[in-house]
């Protein structure tokens, strides 16, 4: 079993991506390959531009 397995069945679900650094991906997922996660309707939020925490930045995305 691969990474992309378990992924397929969040397929056209609304996800987070959760970098080791500052910066977390919130979209749809479309697509899973071996290299890539593949996103539409899709926000990259980096905390270092002074920005909101991951987590303050998710919890305002929940109440949109």
């Amino acid at each position: 079993m691969t990474l992309r397995d378990p992924l397929m069945t969040l397929l056209n679900e609304t996800v987070v991506i959760d970098t080791d650094g500052p910066i977390v991906y919130l979209g749809k997922l479309v697509d899973v390959t071996e290299s890539a996660l593949v996103l539409t309707e899709a926000d990259v939020h980096d905390c270092r531009e002074g920005h909101a925490s991951k987590e303050a930045y998710l919890a305002e995305a929940l109440e949109q």
